[in-house]
């Protein structure tokens, strides 16, 4: 590797979670890898801390502000992994070279969906929503 590949790839990186970035996450436009690595897992070592700091800072407050903060961040969950199913479903049919695990990797990403989903309904019902 020379040392321009290696500068292109670092700029590559570089720009990482950055706003552009999650643009093109979202409309499928990066490699099945990043789309479905990064997407899912990559941008939970962030969020869930977050989330658990946010829980508990509003659990500090009132048991009603935790509970309606919790279900604000059920919601974003939800639709953010929706999204990024909706993207890792642009992506695999797009990267016909991976074989069988592209399935695998969007069966996985759906599936955390469903979960964020019945997560949701979860906190729904604790507030009585539904």
């Amino acid at each position: 590797m020379d040392q321009q590949e290696l500068d292109r790839i670092h700029a590559e990186r570089h720009g990482y979670f950055t706003p552009k970035w999650f643009g093109r996450l979202m409309r499928g436009e990066l490699s099945l890898g990043d789309t479905f690595w990064i997407g899912n897992y990559g941008v939970a070592l962030v969020t869930v801390p977050a989330a658990f700091l946010i829980a508990m800072l509003a659990k500090i407050v009132s048991e009603q502000t935790y509970l309606t903060t919790m279900m604000v961040v059920a919601v974003a969950f939800a639709l953010y992994h929706l999204a990024l199913t909706r993207a890792v479903w642009i992506t695999a049919r797009r990267a016909p070279g991976r074989g069988g695990w592209r399935w695998v990797g969007l069966f996985i990403t759906a599936l955390n969906a469903a979960l964020a989903i019945v997560l949701l309904g979860g906190w729904a019902e604790t507030l009585g929503l539904i």
